[in-house]
C-alpha cells in the first residue's frame, strides 16, 4: 500500500472516531426504525469489500488505484456527513453578516446574481444539473487512476485534508448560508432548516433518509471541483477540458443553486489549494537520518 492510500486511510479512521465520540458527547443518533438506517454501516462495509476487492486483482492491474480509492471516498463521505451534525451543534455564533460584506465588498451582488439565474431558464437549469451531479464526482474521479493512479491517490488524501479542513472551519465559523440571510422569496431550503434545527438543538436525530451536508463555509463543492480539475489535467486534453468545464460549472453553481455565499467559494478554492500543497508534503518519503560517523 503506498504511503498516500496509508495516510488516507488514518485520515479516514480519525475523522470516524471524531465523528462517534462528538455525536456521542452531543446526544446525536441515528434512526434505526427504518431499512435505510443500515446506509452508513453497509457503506463503510462496502467501501472495505471494494478495498478488499483492489488487493485481489493482480498487481498493476489498472483497477486496482481506482478501486481502493472509491473505497476511501465512500468511507471519508460516510464519516464526514456524520461529523457535520455535532459540529454544527456546537452552535458558534453565525458569520453571514460578515460573508455578505466581504461579498459586497468584492463588488458582488448576490441577490442580483441568484434572480438573473432563476429566471434565465436556459441557465437555471444547466446550473441547477450541474450542481445536482456533484454526487457523481465520487464515481468520476476513479478514472483518474485509470492512467495516473499516483496522481488519484493525492487527489483522494487532498479531498480527505478538505473535508477535515471544512468542518473544522464551519464548527468555529458557521454560516447558515445566502439562502438564509438574503431570504429570497419563493425559496425553500431543506439544508437551512435542517441546519438551524441542528443548532436549536430540535434535531438530535440524524435520518438516513434525510442526511445532507450542511456546510456552507468553506464550500466543500468549489474545493473537491477544484480538486477534479486537478486530478484531470494530466488526462488527454479533451477529457480535460470537458471535466473542468463541468466542474467550473458546479463551483458556479454553488452560488445560486446551493445557497452559498461567494466567499465560501473563494475559500473552498483555497482550502483545495491548501489541501493539495498539504498532500503532497504528507505524501513525501521520510528520509532515514544519514548515519554520523564517529571518531576516536
Amino acid at each position: 500500500m503506498s504511503r498516500e492510500a496509508r495516510v488516507t486511510w488514518g485520515l479516514i479512521a480519525t475523522i470516524w472516531v471524531i465523528a462517534a465520540l462528538a455525536s456521542w458527547s452531543a446526544g446525536f443518533a441515528i434512526r434505526t426504525d427504518l431499512s435505510s438506517a443500515w446506509i452508513f454501516p453497509v457503506w463503510c462495509v462496502g467501501s472495505l469489500i471494494v478495498a478488499a476487492a483492489s488487493h485481489l486483482l493482480r498487481r498493476g492491474h489498472k483497477l486496482v488505484a481506482p478501486f481502493h480509492c472509491l473505497a476511501q471516498l465512500l468511507a471519508l463521505s460516510a464519516g464526514v456527513l456524520v461529523l457535520q451534525y455535532p459540529a454544527a451543534g456546537l452552535s458558534a455564533p453565525l458569520i453571514d453578516a460578515h460573508l455578505a460584506s466581504l461579498d459586497r465588498g468584492l463588488g458582488f451582488d448576490w441577490p442580483g446574481f441568484f434572480w438573473w439565474a432563476f429566471r434565465h431558464e436556459p441557465w437555471q437549469s444547466v446550473l441547477r444539473y450541474a450542481y445536482m451531479s456533484f454526487s457523481l464526482q465520487l464515481l468520476a474521479a476513479c478514472f483518474i487512476g485509470l492512467d495516473s493512479p499516483a496522481r488519484l491517490r493525492l487527489v483522494v488524501l487532498a479531498n480527505a485534508i478538505a473535508l477535515i479542513i471544512c468542518a473544522t472551519v464551519s464548527a468555529l465559523l458557521p454560516a447558515a448560508g445566502a439562502f438564509a440571510y438574503y431570504h429570497p422569496a419563493g425559496i425553500v431550503s431543506e439544508y437551512v432548516d435542517t441546519f438551524l434545527a441542528v443548532r436549536s438543538g430540535s434535531l438530535r436525530v440524524i435520518d438516513p433518509d434525510a442526511v445532507q451536508g450542511i456546510i456552507q463555509f468553506p464550500s466543500y463543492h468549489a474545493a473537491s471541483s477544484a480538486l477534479m480539475i486537478y486530478g484531470f489535467a494530466a488526462a488527454p486534453k479533451p477529457i480535460a477540458l470537458a471535466v473542468s468545464l463541468w466542474q467550473a460549472t458546479i463551483i458556479v453553481a454553488a452560488v445560486p443553486m446551493g445557497g452559498h455565499h461567494l466567499v465560501d467559494v473563494v475559500a473552498g478554492i483555497g482550502v483545495a489549494i491548501l489541501a493539495l500543497g498539504s498532500a503532497r508534503f504528507m505524501a513525501q518519503p521520510r528520509l532515514a537520518p544519514a548515519p554520523v560517523a564517529v571518531t576516536r
